[in-house]
């Protein structure tokens, strides 16, 4: 895992982004402090249809909230 600054960030984005790409793990720092990390995406983190076919969305979950619905979401 590398340190970089947000200056360095910026002025060498394409680069750095291939090496997350490749696999790398990079923190950023600002004044010497770790604000955030830039890493890959595992593909098992994203596994799109995992739960396809296990059950079924009713359709009623897709119709307009009733006024006193909106009301209870918004807390009024």
């Amino acid at each position: 895992m590398d340190l970089i600054s947000v200056q360095d960030l910026k002025a060498h984005l394409v680069e750095i982004l291939k090496r997350v790409e490749s696999g790398e793990t990079v923190v950023v720092t600002r004044e010497n402090m770790a604000i955030f990390e830039i890493r890959p995406i595992r593909s098992a983190e994203i596994k799109l249809g995992a739960f396809a076919g296990e059950f079924e969305i009713p359709e009623a979950a897709f119709a307009p909230l009733t006024t006193e619905e909106m009301k209870e979401w918004y807390g009024e």
